[in-house]
C-alpha cells in the first residue's frame, strides 16, 4: 500500500490495474478509461516534450497498416462503419500509453499482474458454483450445460478471456523472486486452474489454443528453474482434463463427438445445407462447413478485389453479394479467421502485414531457439509474450473479428508489455 500511495500517476495506474476487471464487466468502460490513459499519455507527451517515445518498430509498423486501412476504406464501397476505421489509430495509442505509464512507474505491473491472479481465482470459484449450481455468485445462469460463462453472462468468452490472460501469470511467476510464499503458491494456484476454467467454458478453439501455447512454452523452459514446474503441470492437467471429459457425457460430446463431427460428417447437423451441392465432395472440412463456406467465399472475394480488398469491416455487407457469396449461408459479420477477413477486405497488402508479423514471431521464436541450444541467455519474458501471440495468430484456426473492439484490445496489450521489457533492455 504504501508503495502505491508514492506512485505519480495514480488514476492512470488505476485504470491499467483495472483493465482485466473491465474487460470481464464493461466494454464501455473499457474503452472509456483506456482514452483516459490515452489522452493522459497525449498531455505528459508534449508537456515534456518526450516524443522519441514513438521511435520505435512498432510505431511505424502499426502507422503503415493503418494508413494501408484508410486507403482500403477510401477505395471501398462500403462506407458504413467510418467513423470506426478513422479511429482505429487508438489501438495503438492505447499500447503506447500503457507502455509509458509502466514505465514510468516502478511498481505498476506488479499491481497489474496481481490483479489478473485475484481474477482467476475469483472466477474459478464463481465457475465452480455456477457449474453446480446453475448460476454464479450474482445469479447469472449457464446457458448451455457444457458452457460456463460466469461472470460474462451471455457472451461465451469465458476460456477466450483465460487463455489470452495466462501468459500474464507466467511473466508473473518470471518476476516474482522475492515475494512471499503465499503468494508464490496463489500464483500457482491460477496458473493450475486456468485449464479448469478453458475446461468448463466449453470453448474448443480456447482449449486447443491453450494447448499450443503451452507446447510452444515447453520447448523454451528446460533449461529454466522457474519453469520447471510446466513439464508436471502439463502431465496433470492431460490427466485431469482426461478424467473430466470421460467423466460428463455433456463436455464429452461438446469437446470430441461434435468436433470430430463437424471436421468430416457432411450429414452432420451443423454442417447441412451450409455448401451447395457441387461442394459437397469434401471428406474433410476446414473446421466446419460453414468455416468452408466462409474459405469459398474469400476466394471468390480475392479474385476480383486482389490489392485492398472490399474495405475493412465489409464482410458482413458484400457476403450478400451473389458474385462472391455461395448462399445465404456465406453471410456473417466477418469469416472466423484473421486471415481470410483481412484477405477479404484489406486485399494482398493487408495480410501482408499480419503474415509479416507472424513471420517475425517466428524469426525471434528461431533466434531464441538457437540461443538455447547454446546454452545462451535469452529473454523469458520475450518468449512468454512471443507465446501468446504465437498461438493468437495461428492460421489455421477460428478467430474473432480483426477488427473487434474488445478483441482488438486484448490482442494489442502484450505489445506494450513486450515494449516495456525491451526499453528495460531485458530483451536482447
Amino acid at each position: 500500500m504504501n508503495n502505491y500511495l508514492k506512485l505519480e500517476f495514480k488514476i492512470q495506474s488505476i485504470i491499467i490495474i483495472l483493465l482485466p476487471l473491465l474487460m470481464i464487466f464493461s466494454r464501455f468502460m473499457l474503452e472509456f478509461c483506456l482514452l483516459i490513459v490515452s489522452a493522459s499519455f497525449i498531455f505528459e507527451i508534449i508537456k515534456n516534450k518526450k516524443y522519441t517515445i514513438f521511435n520505435n518498430h512498432f510505431t511505424f509498423f502499426f502507422l503503415g497498416f493503418y494508413f494501408l486501412l484508410l486507403l482500403s476504406f477510401f477505395f471501398s464501397q462500403e462506407k458504413f462503419n467510418i467513423l470506426s476505421i478513422l479511429l482505429y489509430f487508438r489501438f495503438g495509442l492505447y499500447v503506447m500509453a500503457i507502455f509509458y505509464f509502466l514505465n514510468e512507474e516502478k511498481n505498476l505491473i506488479k499491481y497489474f499482474l496481481n490483479t489478473i491472479v485475484i481474477l482467476f481465482l475469483v472466477l474459478f470459484f464463481d465457475s465452480l458454483v455456477q457449474y453446480f449450481f446453475g448460476q454464479n455468485l450474482i445469479g447469472l445462469k449457464n446457458i448451455e450445460a457444457s458452457r460456463i460463462t460466469s461472470f460474462f453472462g451471455d457472451e461465451q468468452v469465458l476460456g477466450g478471456y483465460i487463455t489470452r490472460l495466462f501468459p500474464f501469470l507466467l511473466l508473473l511467476k518470471n518476476m516474482s523472486d522475492e515475494d512471499s510464499k503465499n503468494k508464490k503458491y496463489l500464483v500457482y494456484f491460477a496458473i493450475f486452474v486456468s485449464p479448469v476454467l478453458i475446461f468448463l467454458s466449453g470453448e474448443r478453439v480456447a482449449m486447443v489454443l491453450f494447448f499450443l501455447m503451452i507446447t510452444y512454452y515447453l520447448v523454451f523452459f528446460v533449461r529454466s528453474k522457474k519453469f520447471r514446474f510446466i513439464y508436471f503441470y502439463v502431465f496433470l492437467t492431460i490427466i485431469g482434463i482426461g478424467t473430466l471429459l470421460y467423466s460428463s457425457s455433456s463436455y464429452y460430446d461438446r469437446f470430441i463427438n461434435q468436433t470430430f463431427q463437424s471436421l468430416t460428417n457432411k450429414t452432420y447437423g451443423q454442417n447441412v445445407h451450409f455448401l451447395p451441392e457441387e461442394y459437397e465432395n469434401n471428406t474433410f472440412y476446414f473446421l466446419s462447413a460453414q468455416h468452408q463456406n466462409f474459405v469459398y467465399t474469400a476466394i471468390n472475394v480475392f479474385k476480383k478485389n486482389k490489392l485492398l480488398g472490399t474495405g475493412p469491416k465489409s464482410y458482413r455487407y458484400i457476403c450478400w453479394n451473389k458474385d462472391y457469396g455461395l448462399n445465404d449461408l456465406s453471410c456473417n459479420t466477418h469469416p472466423h479467421n484473421y486471415y481470410l477477413q483481412l484477405l477479404i477486405e484489406t486485399g494482398l497488402l493487408g495480410v501482408l502485414f499480419l503474415l509479416l508479423c507472424y513471420f517475425y514471431i517466428i524469426y525471434r521464436s528461431f533466434i531464441n531457439f538457437i540461443k538455447l541450444l547454446k546454452n545462451q541467455y535469452f529473454s523469458m519474458s520475450e518468449v512468454i509474450i512471443l507465446g501468446f501471440y504465437f498461438t493468437q495468430l495461428w492460421p489455421l484456426m477460428q478467430h474473432g473479428s480483426f477488427f473487434n473492439n474488445w478483441n482488438s484490445i486484448i490482442l494489442f496489450l502484450p505489445m506494450a508489455f513486450l515494449l516495456f521489457f525491451k526499453e528495460k533492455k531485458l530483451i536482447s
